[in-house]
């Protein structure tokens, strides 16, 4: 599988969550499963209440059809790298699903790129004190 990973970081001084340790992260994940590692966006100084598809490095790989078929599966180093509102979260599990593509969190085990019997509305994420709609 084609894995492209997103890093992201809202302020360059947040030691927990590096750009380097998220880089280890996804590399060490793919390296695990015998993935091939397509690309790594890097959106640094960029705030998790901005869009994927809204980000200048990730944006692209969502929104650029040369750039969409070179990637098999989303994956992130931690849940809270791709955002904090669940309105984004969803719209991005929808749109994975309807351009056959998968998503993946190291931190959480997350790998939607498995089977799994659960219909997608119960691919809830983590809790982010947000309504569904926010």
């Amino acid at each position: 599988m084609r894995l492209l990973g997103a890093v992201r970081l809202s302020s360059l001084t947040d030691e927990s969550t590096s750009p380097v340790r998220q880089r280890e992260q996804i590399e060490g994940w793919g390296k695990l499963h015998r993935h091939t590692l397509a690309a790594i966006t890097e959106d640094l100084d960029v705030s998790g209440a901005v869009s994927p598809f809204e980000r200048p490095e990730l944006g692209p790989w969502l929104t650029d059809p040369a750039k969409i078929a070179l990637w098999d599966a989303l994956i992130i180093s931690k849940f809270d790298r791709l955002g904090r509102s669940q309105r984004d979260y969803l719209d991005l599990i929808e749109w994975t699903e309807a351009n056959g593509k998968a998503l993946v969190s190291v931190a959480e085990s997350l790998d939607f790129s498995t089977p799994t019997d659960l219909p997608p509305v119960a691919r809830t994420p983590p809790v982010w004190g947000q309504t569904l709609g926010s």
